[in-house]
């Protein structure tokens, strides 16, 4: 049977996986309401990931980085209303 040698970094088991926050960390790390940020994900303006299983939203870290464009309409459906 031959040798088998480990390498680092060549396969992506060898990836550290992606910080995966709940909606409440994800608010306090871009500091805004948890309101606020449940507006911010029914605009579509971030990414959300769902854990097999469960029916609770994720949110990676990199993704909050991104900045959100300041023209998406983040207002709640009771402040367009005239």
């Amino acid at each position: 049977m031959p040798d088998i040698q480990e390498t680092k970094g060549d396969t992506p088991t060898d990836q550290k996986p992606p910080e995966l926050l709940t909606q409440e960390e994800a608010a306090a790390y871009l500091r805004v309401s948890r309101t606020t940020f449940w507006r911010i994900i029914k605009a579509g303006a971030i990414k959300t990931y769902r854990i097999p299983g469960s029916d609770r939203l994720r949110f990676k870290r990199e993704d909050l980085l991104e900045p959100v464009n300041p023209t998406d309409d983040l207002t709640s459906e009771k402040d367009t209303e005239e």
